[in-house]
């Protein structure tokens, strides 16, 4: 994807990627994980692999099967927790860029992207709150994306030494 193409998919989609950024906070903050219990009943019907059992002597199979469901819902638990954080930094990091971007702006363009993007409004709103044409408030949206891929191309510059992603 060109970078002004997801410019523009980053700023129509804005609401939705904070909506998402903040559940998946939520499920963090929020998250219990897999019970003991919970493992039990997962690992329950599955066939075991490893030694036969035993048919003479004192096992120690209880104990050993007890250490195996407590580190399959530890596994599980980490695993799904860093699904979570896998999904969520990244986001945040887009937004975070793309908010920042956009305060570099200048003052009218920063506000215009931000009622329209941000907060929403139709640009007949926004034409009718700066008192200007609908048609001035299109081509400053139009010189404010192209401002804003311009600053995304000196960011791609900086931080990946000139190899454009």
């Amino acid at each position: 994807m060109k970078s002004k193409e997801y410019i523009v998919y980053l700023l129509r989609n804005y609401k939705e990627i904070v909506a998402t950024i903040n559940m998946l906070k939520l499920e963090l903050q929020n998250f219990d994980g897999m019970t003991n219990e919970e493992a039990i009943e997962t690992l329950a019907f599955r066939k075991t692999v490893g030694e036969p059992v035993k048919t003479s002597g004192v096992s120690d199979k209880t104990g050993r099967m007890a250490l195996v469901y407590r580190e399959y819902a530890k596994r599980v638990n980490h695993e799904s927790k860093a699904d979570v954080t896998n999904s969520l930094v990244p986001l945040e990091s887009e937004i975070k860029m793309l908010e920042t971007a956009v305060e570099g702006l200048s003052y009218q363009e920063c506000d215009i992207i931000k009622e329209l993007y941000f907060k929403n409004k139709s640009i007949s709103q926004v034409a009718g709150e700066h008192m200007t044409s609908e048609r001035s408030i299109r081509y400053a949206r139009d010189a404010a994306i192209n401002r804003l891929n311009s600053i995304y191309g000196r960011y791609q510059k900086i931080t990946f030494g000139g190899t454009k992603i």
